[in-house]
């Protein structure tokens, strides 16, 4: 292999590697038009979001657990008896959402595959 192949070869490899590492940060869903700082307050997506960020477009905690109280006849999961939740507790827009929930309890059926 000549030595321009073989730089070739590893401009590209790093090129790759950056486009797959960038595009395993970027908001997934019904999320992923969206700026960073619609979450990311001033764009520091080195913190995650606050509570408050979220429900500044989400309404408030209480409307939050009316809208998901016939998701799952089980349980709600925005009426949990450890109170409100910090919401990337169980969201994340950027990876895999995890329902808290099932840490301790083993619910099924609506609402428990998150997305």
């Amino acid at each position: 292999m000549t030595k321009a192949a073989l730089l070739l070869a590893m401009v590209s490899g790093f090129m790759l590697a950056a486009g797959a590492a960038n595009a395993a940060t970027l908001p997934k869903g019904s999320h992923k038009d969206l700026p960073c700082a619609t979450c990311h307050k001033g764009g520091d997506t080195t913190k995650k979001p606050t509570m408050d960020q979220c429900l500044a477009c989400h309404g408030s905690y209480n409307d939050l657990a009316k809208r998901t109280e016939k998701l799952n006849p089980q349980f709600n999961p925005h009426l949990s008896h450890k109170g409100q939740e910090d919401c990337t507790s169980c969201h994340s827009m950027h990876g895999e959402s995890h329902l808290i929930c099932n840490d301790c309890h083993a619910f099924t059926g609506p609402g428990t595959q998150m997305k």
